[in-house]
Order: C-alpha cells, then structure tokens, then sequence
C-alpha cells in the first residue's frame, strides 16, 4: 500500500454545493446518493423517474441537480 498523491486540490470538487430541482434544497453532489429529498418527479404510470419508486412505496427520493444551459439560465 502506498500513498496517493495529488497534483491538484479536489476540496473545490467536494465542498461545491448544488440545488435540488425539486425541492430547491442545496446539497452535496457525492457518491453513493442519500435518498433526502422530500418530492418524487412521477410519470404517467405513477412511478418516480428519479429513484423508480410506485406512488404507493413510502421513502424518500434523490436530489437532482438544476441544469444549466450554457450559463444563461437554470431550467
């Protein structure tokens, strides 16, 4: 085993926060996702897009981030 070393600083990777879509939280963008935000996006069958949960299934659902468009807009 030996060390890692890194050329460049990935605190800036780490701490960036993003707002969640749907509920407009802001949140860490990290691995593995904690299911934390309170809404589902569902489709017409009644299943979240997101974390694929039935309308019914009690739980949480994962923040997704806002895109953004060249800058210009957060949509």
């Amino acid at each position: 085993m030996g060390n890692l070393c890194f050329t460049q600083d990935t605190t800036i990777h780490y701490n960036k926060t993003y707002t969640c879509y749907k509920c407009d939280d802001s949140f860490y963008f990290r691995k593995p996702r904690r299911t934390a935000c309170r809404f589902h996006h569902y489709d017409k069958n009644d299943i979240c897009t997101v974390c694929h949960k039935h309308k019914d299934s009690p739980g949480n659902c994962y923040h997704t981030k806002k895109i953004e468009y060249w800058g210009l807009c957060h949509c």
